[in-house]
Parts: C-alpha cells; structure tokens; sequence
C-alpha cells in the first residue's frame, strides 16, 4: 500500500519550514502506522492518567518528586492528546482540515508540552541529586506554595518558549486543491530556529541531566557504606531515594534514545536541501516521528516497573475499578432479577384459579 506524504507534518514540535508543492511517496503501510499510533495514544492516555490520580489522591504522594512526576504526566498527555490524533488524522486524509487557528494552537500546546516534559527531567534529577548527594538539607516535602511555584514557573516559562511556533503557524493549501497543510512559516530564521529547538529540548537537558547523574554516581561509588549525615535508622529512606533515581534515570535514557533519530532526520532535513529525493529517507522522517510518541507513552509504565510505591498504587487503583465494575454488574443483576421476579408475582395474580 502506498501513500502520498507530503513534507510537512500535523504536531507542532516536529514541524519544519516545508515547500508546499514538494510531496513525495513513502512505500508504507498507512493503516499499520495508524493502528500503532492509536495503540499508543491509548495506552499513553490511560497510565498516565493514573499517575495523575495517584499523586493528587493520596496525601502521602504529594512531595516534591511526585509533583515532579504529576508535571511529567499532564505534559505527556498533552502531548500524546495535542500531536497524535492530529497526526492520525493527517495520515488518514493527507490533509490539514482544522483550519488556521487551531493550527496555531496545537502547535504551540505540542512545543510547550514537550518543553515542560523534558525539562520536568531536569527537575526530578536536581531533586535526586540533592536528595542523595545531600541528604542532610534535602526536604522532600516542601510547602505547598513553593511547590506551586516550582511547577507553575516550569509551565509559564514552556509555555513563553512555546510562543513563536504560535506565531508563525499557520494553515496554508497546497498547488494540489485537496491538500492543505498546517506548518510552521520561520522565513530566514528556519535555520536558527530549527538548532535552537534541538538544543532547548534535547542536547541542553540532556547534558544537564548527565552532570547531575554523574555528581549522584560518583557519591554512591564513594560511599558503598553509607551517606554521611544519613543514621542507620534512615537506611530504608536512602533506598527508597536510590530507587527513585532509577526510575528517573530509566525514563531519562529512554528518551534520549527514542528522540534521538528525530533529532538527527530534522537537523538533516534543514540543512539537506534534497533530503527527500533520498532512497529510505521518507520511511526514514516517519519512523521517527512516530517513535518519539513511544516516549510519553510508556514512562508511567516505567514508574509501575521500577518503583514500588508506584506499583501498589496502580494495583489498587486498578483493583478499586475492578471492585466498582463487579459491584455495578451485581447491583444491575439483582435489580433484573427484583424486577422479573415482581413482573411474574403481577401476572400470576391474573391466572385462573
């Protein structure tokens, strides 16, 4: 099966400044690409819902991390709910049908999400730098009001980040009268723009992310014994920290390794001004914007995997729904059963005797 594909994309912190009668054709199976993003949107969508229920349900979950984690989870939703269904839909029509303000929209929301998503990365690995490398003035449970500071600024500076790809979007059809496409328009800046934003989302946190890693790994190889400053009485505490820094790590190192091919098809894209003539390169440019959704899809599932306190969570919350369905069916059984068993009392009262 083939399908034309022309180059520009739906989601806003993918989009580059594209010809808007260049298209070529990409020898894949649509329908298969479809299948995998809607599998993904709705396994994204459902655990990272759960993490959200999670951390602002139980009183005990409410500490810095876990805000960080909540932040990371409404991002990855956003993102998963903002860029892939638009991104099924261009598939399905090959074509930009929301017009020029939701254009606008979904390009900004897809960039502001993605910013606060990485760099909520940032946050949890300074958190699990002090919490480790030093215990003796970490609080894990800050005061509500700097933690609502702390998340509130990391979404209001995203979401300024976010405003040029607002500004510059916009929906504009094609030489083909059925094709339309909502990009981004950055004229003699495209180049600027393009190395900024893989700087902004990919290289700069990452290298932040590795100094505090290194600074965590180089403590823990240093004191095999234990932290200085942390008593024998507070082992399991400085092993639920060492845990938590795990799983951050684990969710760091995947997504380097799932954005990493759509950092290196872009950066090629811009500065290639044939790239699409290229044998493999379409399949190429696609595989890779859908891999990165594997990203904000399967971080709660890491969470669920690696940390405890996270897994029990998921258990009972899963189980509770579990729970509430059986009740529901056995209310609605017995209330079929009440009825007929009144139903055939009333008709009986009419039989001959």
């Amino acid at each position: 099966m083939t399908a034309t594909m022309a180059t520009a994309e739906t989601e806003g912190n993918m989009t580059d400044d594209f010809m808007m009668n260049f298209d070529v054709t990409v020898p894949i199976s649509i329908s298969i690409v479809i299948t995998l993003l809607m599998i993904v949107v709705t396994i994204g969508v459902l655990g990272n819902l759960m993490v959200i229920v999670i951390v602002f349900k139980n009183s005990t979950m409410r500490t810095t991390p876990n805000a960080m984690v909540a932040s990371l989870a409404v991002a990855d939703l956003l993102v998963l709910l903002m860029s892939v269904p638009f991104k099924i839909i261009f598939l399905f029509t090959k074509t930009w049908p929301f017009g020029n303000v939701w254009c606008k929209v979904v390009h900004h929301l897809a960039t502001s999400c993605g910013l606060v998503s990485v760099y909520s990365l940032v946050a949890l690995s300074a958190d699990r730098y002090h919490a480790i490398v030093r215990p003796t003035s970490y609080t894990g449970n800050r005061s509500a009001c700097k933690l609502s500071s702390l998340v509130g600024s990391l979404w209001v500076i995203s979401i300024a980040l976010g405003i040029p790809p607002f500004i510059s979007s916009r929906a504009m059809p094609t030489l083909h009268p059925d094709f339309t496409f909502c990009y981004m328009d950055m004229g003699k800046y495209k180049e600027v723009y393009t190395i900024t934003f893989c700087i902004l989302m990919f290289v700069f946190p990452l290298l932040l992310i590795s100094v505090y890693y290194s600074r965590v790994a180089w403590r823990l190889l240093k004191s095999a014994r234990a932290i200085p400053g942390e008593a024998n009485d507070k082992r399991p505490q400085l092993r639920s920290r060492k845990r938590l820094a795990v799983v951050v790590l684990a969710i760091v190192v995947l997504f380097a390794i799932l954005w990493f091919p759509h950092i290196c098809v872009r950066l090629f894209f811009q500065f290639h001004p044939y790239a699409m003539d290229l044998p493999g390169m379409g399949e190429a440019k696609l595989f890779s914007d859908v891999i990165k959704y594997l990203n904000p899809c399967i971080n709660p599932y890491i969470l669920c995997f690696i940390s405890s306190t996270y897994r029990k969570h998921f258990r009972r919350s899963f189980c509770w729904l579990c729970s509430r369905k059986r009740r529901f069916d056995r209310a609605r059984s017995l209330t079929f059963s009440s009825k007929g068993s009144s139903t055939r009392t009333k008709f009986t009262e009419f039989l001959p005797m």
